[in-house]
């Protein structure tokens, strides 16, 4: 090596003492010029500085390599450097490339796995001769360029990655911010809990089983979940599931503990509650100030329709009209003292149910008490109602009126019950007189009429002596076993057939009363038609048979007594309903015994 190349030597190993103390990593926190500064003193092959009365500009060529001799050349580029009095300095990466070497970016060359073994080559051209340092400088950090040696898993030989080595990894004692963007599957984060994740994340997503903290999650803005969502509960089928299978609430409203506006769940009962019992449930259209409510439960059960405030369990409005075609019930439904029409003032008024006719309602209700224990009043009940309270069924077959009367084809019945037509019935009572002038007896017969048996028909006709009277013994014990007496119907004909008389008696026994007050009379005993004695009707034969007693006698007998010097048979019991008839001759007698 010459004595030039020596001082080359030389110089560049002060050169190097400068260089060590200029040349740094880039920083972690900043984006610096991609530039190095390089300072030096230059000398002669006899030690004299070069440039020493005056500053000289010298072609200066600077190359990075790989090693201290041969090695692969990583980076070159020639400078006019400026001298004085031996003293340089340059700044690397503002030099001219050479052509057919490669010239990168500075911290390209000094990244990597091998960026410790770089070395620095100098060639200097003075008249024209040009004589490079050999070996070449070894490039050493500044002392404290020793802080960012750490820097370099920042970056990957590329340098666009900002952690790419392979078991790399950061670890922060304190905070840790990030401006850009942090990509990743996260798969390596360990030791980190979500009680220390804060903040917020913008349009993120969620992978699948992705566990929250176990409380104080905060969302902020809507949220979409595409798929169904369990509360307190996994695996639902259902687009929201909401708890358990445990009873108890489950949605709450309004309030965060105790009680509550919201929904729960008791055994086989759906729970739709308020928070006390001056609260109410609404159910309307629109929302907010601007709901329009159609019904009520008030906190202490009364239900409106209609009505804010009901005062009693249901309380209906009455529609806009009486011809609102679908009103149900349109005025009110009121139970005082837990009975309906039990005090002064309950009533039930249902304007009808279905549609309206004219003046008519096609099914209705309506009744009224004035006063405690008083009867209902403008009351009246049916399938077709008038606004006079008169009610019309089967199309007007059938007429009920406010005063009682009813019509069966007949408009304006005068009696409780007027008929226009025929009656048929297995049965008839009547509580009163019951006479020819009340119907037509002529249409009348012993099977059509009858009390509480059927009648008992008995005949005696003349016999061989037309000059004897004749007997009929009828035993009516079954038949009036009652003893509350009966009716006995007498027809007389002559021997051709011909009826000369009808007699007609009502009666009760001897020892009863009439409890009918209808003045039926009574039998009784008289001592007449010769030595016998007979039960006979009234108390003399002309007041009660009249001009009839010549014509037919009629006994009842009380036991042992003598009729014809015979004995009846005994017969239990004070007074027994057995007759005998005694007729004229020439006389048949056919007497018909009704229970009364």
């Amino acid at each position: 090596m010459s004595s030039r190349a020596k001082s080359l030597c030389g110089a560049s190993l002060s050169l190097l003492a400068v260089l060590a103390i200029c040349v740094g990593l880039p920083s972690a926190q900043a984006a610096p010029p991609d530039l190095m500064t390089y300072q030096g003193f230059l000398v002669d092959g006899n030690g004299n500085a070069l440039a020493s009365s005056s500053p000289a500009n010298y072609p200066v060529t600077f190359r990075i390599y790989t090693a201290s001799l041969g090695g692969t050349r990583l980076w070159s580029e020639q400078q006019i450097v400026t001298v004085d009095k031996g003293n340089f300095s340059v700044i690397l990466g503002e030099g001219t490339p050479i052509g057919g070497e490669v010239h990168p970016l500075l911290s390209a060359v000094m990244a990597g796995p091998a960026a410790s073994d770089r070395y620095m080559s100098l060639s200097v051209t003075i008249g024209a001769a040009t004589s490079e340092m050999l070996p070449r400088l070894r490039m050493l950090p500044a002392p404290y360029a020793f802080l960012a040696t750490s820097a370099n898993n920042l970056v990957n030989p590329g340098g666009t990655s900002v952690v790419a080595y392979a078991n790399s990894r950061v670890e922060v004692n304190g905070n840790l911010f990030a401006s850009g963007v942090i990509s990743g599957n996260g798969s390596g984060l360990s030791g980190l809990t979500a009680s220390q994740l804060n903040g917020t994340v913008d349009d993120s997503l969620l992978s699948a089983n992705v566990a929250l903290k176990a409380g104080g999650n905060a969302f902020t803005g809507n949220q979409t979940i595409a798929g169904n969502l369990g509360l307190s509960t996994p695996n639902t089928t259902f687009p929201l599931t909401i708890g358990n299978n445990t009873l108890g609430d489950k949605i709450s409203l309004w309030g965060q503990s105790g009680n509550s506006f919201g929904f729960g769940v008791a055994p086989g009962l759906l729970q739709i509650h308020t928070d006390n019992p001056g609260s109410d449930i609404g159910f309307g259209y629109g929302s907010g100030a601007a709901l329009t409510e159609t019904m009520r439960i008030k906190g202490n059960g009364n239900v409106g329709i209609g009505v804010q405030q009901p005062g009693a369990r249901l309380s209906l409005a009455a529609p806009g009209s009486a011809e609102q075609v679908g009103s149900v019930l349109s005025t009110t439904l009121r139970a005082n003292a837990g009975s309906l029409g039990a005090t002064a003032g309950s009533e039930l008024a249902l304007a009808s149910i279905g549609f309206f006719s004219g003046n008519h309602s096609s099914l209705g209700l309506r009744g009224l008490r004035a006063t405690a224990g008083s009867d209902w009043t403008s009351t009246a009940i049916g399938l077709e109602m008038d606004v006079d309270n008169t009610l019309r069924a089967g199309g007007g077959g059938l007429w009920m009126h406010a005063n009682g009367n009813v019509g069966i084809g007949v408009t304006t019945p005068g009696a409780k019950l007027d008929v226009n037509g025929s009656i048929r019935s297995t049965s008839l009572t009547v509580n009163g007189p019951f006479t020819a002038s009340s119907f037509n007896a002529a249409s009348i017969t012993a099977n059509t009429i009858n009390g509480e048996k059927p009648p008992q028909t008995y005949t005696v006709g003349p016999g061989a002596n037309l000059n004897t009277w004749r007997e009929l013994q009828m035993d009516t014990t079954a038949l009036l076993g009652d003893a509350d007496g009966g009716r006995i119907k007498v027809l007389l004909r002559d021997h051709g057939g011909k009826i000369v008389r009808t007699v007609s008696y009502e009666f009760y026994a001897e020892n009863d009363t009439d409890n009918f007050g209808l003045a039926y009379r009574q039998f009784m005993t008289v001592s007449s038609f010769g030595t016998q004695r007979y039960f006979r009707l009234g108390t003399t034969d002309a007041s009660d048979i009249g001009a009839d007693y010549d014509w037919f006698w009629i006994r009842n007998y009380r036991s042992g007594i003598a009729f014809g010097g015979n004995d009846f048979p005994p017969e239990s019991g004070a007074n027994r309903y057995k007759f005998w008839i005694l007729v004229r001759p020439n006389i048949t007698a056919t007497v018909i015994v009704y229970d009364r």
